[in-house]
């Protein structure tokens, strides 16, 4: 569970300071009238280049070098204040004055309205940007979560709370970001390996839009800001002598995703100074509430400011089962940008290496002592209980010891279809190192003996690259065609629930040897089988509920098989049962070819099939966009193809369907040696559930879509399936998506209903049932 616990919120960054020479400059900010303490306020060490935050309560901490610094302090709403002072004076106190409102610029930009200064703030927004070309400096980031509820169990107390702290350097240019973390700590339960996640790369709101997990917010500087946005001048303030305008953002649509807060733009340049900004209470983001986004900018030389503090805080809330199986997690992130460089030249060598992040080999190797004297945010009370009672707990349970030797694992075996009945038996998997053996041994009371495999797998490259061979013997009852898509335990439970068992089956004895490689996107397999084939009819006509006969398992060609196979695979290709139709856009694509003989037939045949399949956005919603799904798929094979290597219509299997699936269609029934086959939906997301006020359940409406599909099967063979003659099979209908449960935020239901449409299809219906995720 502990490799899991890394929630939302989380990015980089670093460098090494030298604790043997520094001291904590540790001091207050506080109203020179009031004596209240400021929050937010920034404090600079102008001759180090070094900044921090004050807290909520005015506190403030800054690693110096011991001697005499010049410090300026400042806030919107206050005359900044300058002094120096020694480091033997620690703490301070510092007091800063409100200032006049009466400023520069004031006369000449007084009449402006909200919306007048947002439209100048985005025709300077590209010029504002551009000016900085790089950036670079060091980062210190910290990220708190404290866990509430219950998994079944799952969570243990180490796991509970956890605080991740991270000094970094980070790089920013054209070229991409780049960030190496130098030093770093945890609480216990959390492996050094994974502290690479602090908030490095700042949430940019001069950015058109702002994706948070699920959902895309527009940011207020977006060009269409004012169809989403309503504005209004709550007032003007002033930061070292210049204008600032403090504008209230609230939305101007509840349809779609945006913020509300507010957001401080300076005159003149109109920069963004500061950003104090939440979704709305329309905008629903999966599994997430109460996030506020607060950043601060600073100005650099020629006027060029650039976000230097950024703090986050949200929670979580996964109702796996509500009532008994739910999390909440309140998180907490904070990162302050110091020692900042703006438009130095960025050494070449930064770019040597490829990952945008990673960790020096001494990043661990720091004493409690740095942190003490280093860390630009202290630590609060309940952090230094948190990090004492996590340790401790962790101690006592000693989970952090590797495993070694041999993990091995059994589990039962059990399966029902019309051929084998039931079969019941035992899978077996030792593992060691890269060394995987697996097999079953099982008896099958419809066969009335024993079926099993035996083999293993043995991985020889890890990492982005895996190379992975293995082989097995067996005797078992094999399914024909090449479409697997529903899993044993789903076809067992369809077979013996509903009386629908989706595959055909024969018998296959013999050995297999085979090969994958992995480069990312990138699948490349090969294997060849030696195996004795031979038909299996029907042993029974009885599921839980029904006695009557199973549709009957089709005859294949008996005989001494040799075969070799080969598939090369990019993407997602195939998807199993539906799962969610909601997935950003993408491409997959598979080949497969095979050449077999049986010899003491004089028989050779080969076949190949491919499929693609494109996922592609249409118009954007601010959630997941409107989607347009296409499945294309096609075989062609020897006119002598056996029937257990035909092509089969891919359908659906009692009320469990995915795209590129036939739902009228009868199971079983078409095939051949030759198909053509495409299937379509269109996902128009909730908006329009959403658009007529209709109640929502967290935020989200119900999804609707459109979808069909059409086929052609021929076959030359005059056994095995059927083929569709000179017609193509053809169906469509509509679909329902993200139906709540009521029980789960996580689980919800999808549901599909097509009509068959045409001379081979008219009269027929079908439905499924899918699930799907809030994403």
């Amino acid at each position: 569970m502990r490799r899991v616990l890394l929630p939302l919120l989380l990015l980089l960054t670093g460098s090494l300071l030298h604790a043997q020479q520094t001291v904590s400059l540790e001091g207050t900010v506080v109203d020179a009238e009031s004596g209240a303490p400021i929050s937010g306020a920034v404090v600079h060490v102008t001759d180090a280049g070094k900044r921090t935050y004050t807290s909520q309560t005015g506190r403030f901490r800054i690693p110096v070098t011991t001697g005499v610094h010049t410090v300026r302090a400042s806030s919107i709403g206050y005359k900044d204040s300058t002094f120096t002072f020694s480091t033997t004076a620690s703490p301070v106190t510092i007091a800063l004055r409100p200032s006049s409102v009466l400023l520069e610029g004031v006369e000449v930009t007084a009449g402006l309205s909200a919306d007048q200064i947002i439209q100048r703030a985005i025709a300077k927004k590209e010029e504002n940007v551009r000016k900085a070309k790089t950036v670079q400096g060091l980062l210190y980031s910290k990220t708190q979560f404290e866990i509430t509820g219950n998994a079944f169990g799952q969570i243990n107390d180490e796991d509970r709370m956890a605080i991740f702290e991270t000094f970094s350097r980070a790089y920013y240019s054209d070229r991409g970001p780049r960030i190496e973390v130098i030093q770093r700590r945890q609480t216990a339960n959390i492996p050094a390996n994974q502290n690479l996640l602090a908030l490095g790369n700042f949430i940019s709101f001069y950015d058109d839009e702002l994706p948070l997990l699920n959902t895309t917010i527009p940011s207020p500087l977006n060009p269409n800001t004012l169809s989403r946005y309503n504005f209004s001048l709550r007032e003007r303030s002033s930061i070292g002598g210049q204008t600032v305008y403090i504008i209230d953002v609230t939305p101007a649509t509840r349809l779609l995703p945006t913020f509300e807060g507010t957001i401080k733009i300076i005159a003149d340049s109109y920069n963004l100074v500061e950003v104090d900004l939440r979704p709305s209470g329309a905008t629903a983001i999966a599994f997430v509430s109460d996030l506020r986004c607060q950043q601060k900018f600073e100005k650099f030389q020629d006027d060029i400011w650039q976000p230097t503090y950024l703090h986050i805080t949200g929670r979580g809330n996964v109702e796996i089962v509500r009532g008994l199986a739910q999390i909440q997690a309140d998180v907490s992130a904070t990162s302050i940008f110091t020692e900042l460089q703006v438009n130095a030249p960025i050494p070449d060598s930064v770019y040597a290496n490829e990952r945008i992040i990673a960790a020096a080999p001494d990043a661990d190797s720091s004493r409690p002592e740095f942190w003490e004297k280093n860390a630009l945010s202290e630590l609060t009370d309940q952090e230094k209980d948190i990090y004492k009672k996590v340790d401790s707990l962790v101690t006592e349970a000693d989970t952090t010891s590797p495993e070694r030797g041999v993990r091995f694992e059994a589990e039962p075996h059990l399966d029902f279809n019309r051929v084998g009945s039931v079969t019941v038996g035992l899978d077996i998997t030792p593992r060691f190192g890269p060394v995987r053996l697996d097999g079953f041994g099982a008896y099958s009371f419809g066969l009335r003996r024993w079926v099993g495999r035996a083999g293993g797998t043995v991985e020889l490259l890890g990492g982005e690259e895996s190379l992975t061979v293995g082989g097995h013997a067996f005797s078992l009852l094999e399914k024909t065609s090449g479409d697997r898509p529903y899993p044993e335990l789903i076809n067992t439970a369809t077979a013996a629930l509903f009386h629908r068992d989706y595959y055909d089956y024969y018998r296959k004895d013999g050995w297999n040897a085979d090969a994958r490689f992995d480069l990312g996107p990138v699948a490349v397999g090969a294997g060849i089988e030696m195996a004795r084939h031979s038909s299996r009819s029907n042993s029974t006509s009885r599921s839980i509920f029904l006695h009557k006969p199973f549709r009957s398992n089709p005859a294949v060609l008996d005989g001494n098989f040799r075969t070799i196979q080969g598939n090369i695979q990019w993407g997602r290709a195939e998807e199993a049962i539906s799962i969610s139709s909601s997935q950003s856009g993408g491409v997959g694509a598979r080949v497969a070819g095979t050449y077999g003989e049986e010899p003491n037939l004089g028989l050779s045949f080969r076949s190949a099939e491919g499929n693609l399949r494109l996922t592609i956005p249409t118009i954007p919603t601010g959630y997941t966009p409107m989607l347009l799904h296409l499945a294309l798929y096609g075989g062609i094979g020897s006119d002598n193809l056996p029937t257990q290597y035909q092509f089969r219509m891919r359908t659906s299997v009692a009320f469990l369907g995915r795209l590129g699936a036939f739902y009228s269609a009868p199971t079983g029934l078409y095939g051949g040696t030759r198909y053509a086959a495409a299937a379509a939906e269109h996902n128009f997301g909730d908006i329009l559930w959403r658009a007529v006020g209709l109640p929502t359940y967290y935020g989200r409406g119900l999804e609707l879509s459109v979808n069909g599909a059409t086929g052609y099967f021929e076959n030359e063979n005059a056994t095995g399936y059927s083929s569709t003659g000179n017609q193509w099979y053809s169906e469509v209908g509509f679909g329902v998506g993200k139906i709540p449960t009521f029980i789960s935020n996580v689980i919800y239901l999808n549901f599909d209903a097509r009509w068959g449409i045409g001379p081979l299809g008219s009269g027929k219906f079908g439905m499924v049932v899918g699930l799907s995720s809030p994403f």
